[in-house]
């Protein structure tokens, strides 16, 4: 641990235990978990599969995508695609002539 602090047990330890990336001593890993538990920062309750966080962790740790995660990507862009407004592409289409008839 930094010689800057030598106390354990607080936050300012586990920040110290954190930034010489070694694990929490007894004290400080004892301090820590009291803390989560009187601020509400319990263990992270992971989303159920055919939610977009879960499709969205499948993506990161490259886990394959199962049918439940698959139908909500499905139902998320339907969702997206009802209520973007439609693309004016006339103007695309228009430049496009344009440049073949120069050519």
């Amino acid at each position: 641990m930094s010689g800057h602090y030598t106390g354990h047990g607080s936050m300012a330890a586990h920040k110290a235990h954190l930034a010489d990336n070694e694990p929490d001593c007894a004290q400080c890993a004892a301090y820590v978990e009291a803390w989560r538990d009187a601020h509400g920062w319990g263990p992270l309750d992971l989303r159920p599969c055919g939610t977009s966080a879960a499709l969205r962790r499948h993506e990161r740790n490259g886990e394959p995508i199962d049918e439940a995660c698959r139908k909500a990507r499905a139902r998320i862009k339907q969702d997206y695609e009802a209520v973007r407004p439609p693309r004016d592409r006339s103007a695309e289409r228009r430049r496009r002539s344009e440049w073949r008839a120069a050519a």
